[in-house]
């Protein structure tokens, strides 16, 4: 893991402890630290880490999804696609079995064609191996392009066919290891290590409009602890796999961000149920740093690079709840993009959860909008097993070369198949 995975992992550790508001009740003016700290405590994570925990009791989830895509991509195709998927996974080693429908029309401006999809593909993990099947393609023509008749040849060598995506010598037994229900209880236990060891300390107090105000830093201590907790999580420790973090470790790397950040905030209460963490300065890099303000509805970042000497906001975060629903906006003008969505999670119950998503990307190259329905619920025990014959990757190429000739060894499209093919 490098010095920036560990950057990232920092950081995380201080939006999730930003993200903890709670209150209980309305004065603020007597607050004192530890009662505008445990404001942190609670709050609208509650529900959401409730809802995480019912779902890892069960033995397995049963998804149904359904997803539309619609705009323009690289030289302004024109797409129309539509998805519906079906997951089962079980508790007890993540085991899959997904099935995935894939329809809609693409059409390049300047051209009068449309050219037509639809395929089905099936998906299955078990033991941490997947393995897939093109169980049917179909891309045809409306003005009969020779090109996609070529595509469809080519499609018979994959469609129909078990294919194992395992590399050889890859070790899966960390992920094969790792319960559902390790990873669905990983967010209550960040969030009681971010309760029980406080990552802020008090440098001084100031009364701003009748409102206590704390400036804080960044302790090295607290964050050394709760990386210590979440380390030793079994779904952390699947994904590290051999990597050994020692205490050693986390305590230097927890001295390094926090000297490396230059971290400069405030805790504000405003009443017991409104308290904004203002960052007026979190270091990134050598010249970027992010300012902005987290409170329980409504937040707004901005990441800041000072390279040339003054202050250019290059990309700004803006959330805000609205119920069950959650909006987002994220911009960077310099590079012309801007994505915003929400999602809604509009029919929580004992049983599973509901939600729906809406993502719109604008970019020079791509303006897409994806809306999706996706229902969770828990299920009964599952099998899950592994195909009894599949075909691997070399196997596949091979059937390519077969398909193609003995010269195509050599050619840089055989070779640029290969490459695009074969997973590392």
């Amino acid at each position: 893991m490098n010095k920036t995975n560990y950057k990232r992992i920092g950081l995380l550790l201080v939006a999730a402890s930003a993200v903890v508001l709670a209150g209980c009740g309305n004065s603020a003016k007597d607050m004192t630290f530890n009662d505008v700290y445990n404001g942190f405590r609670g709050s609208h994570t509650n529900e959401a880490v409730e809802l995480m925990n019912g779902l890892a009791q069960a033995p397995a989830l049963a998804e149904k999804g359904h997803y539309a895509i619609s705009g323009s991509v690289s030289g302004g195709i024109a797409a129309n696609i539509g998805i519906a998927a079906t997951s089962t996974v079980s508790n007890e080693g993540m085991n899959t079995d997904s099935a995935l429908a894939i329809s809609g029309t693409l059409t390049q401006p300047g051209m009068d064609d449309t050219i037509t999809l639809d395929s089905n593909i099936l998906f299955k993990m078990v033991s941490g191996l997947s393995y897939i099947n093109l169980s049917s393609l179909s891309l045809n023509s409306a003005k009969g392009n020779p090109q996609i008749s070529m595509i469809g040849a080519f499609s018979a060598i994959l469609t129909n066919k078990r294919i194992s995506l395992a590399s050889s010598g890859m070790d899966t037994s960390s992920i094969s290891s790792l319960n559902l229900s390790n990873l669905y209880t990983l967010p209550a236990a960040i969030v009681t290590s971010l309760q029980n060891h406080p990552i802020f300390t008090e440098t001084n107090k100031e009364m701003v409009d009748g409102n206590p105000v704390y400036h804080v830093a960044l302790d090295a201590s607290g964050l050394y602890l709760v990386a210590k907790e979440v380390v030793a999580n079994e779904a952390v420790q699947s994904f590290l796999g051999a990597t050994e973090l020692t205490d050693a470790d986390l305590m230097n790397r927890a001295q390094t961000f926090v000297a490396n950040s230059q971290f400069q905030g405030k805790l504000t209460a405003y009443s017991r149920d409104n308290i904004v963490l203002t960052i007026d300065r979190l270091r990134l890099d050598e010249v970027e740093s992010l300012r902005g303000e987290i409170a329980k509805e409504k937040s707004h970042l901005e990441v800041v690079d000072s390279a040339n000497g003054g202050e250019e906001v290059v990309a700004t975060i803006d959330i805000e709840e609205k119920g069950d629903v959650t909006e987002f906006v994220i911009a960077a003008p310099k590079q012309e993009l801007h994505l915003n969505g929400s999602v809604d999670i509009n029919k929580a119950s004992a049983n599973g959860v509901g939600y729906a998503l809406m993502l719109f990307a604008s970019h020079p190259s791509i303006n897409l909008s994806v809306n999706g329905n996706v229902d969770v619920e828990k299920t009964d025990a599952v099998t899950i097993e592994a195909p009894s014959s599949f075909q691997t990757i070399d196997q596949l190429v091979g059937g390519f070369r077969d398909l193609v000739g003995s010269g195509a060894e050599s050619s840089p499209l055989m070779q640029g198949m290969e490459d695009d093919m074969l997973i590392q």
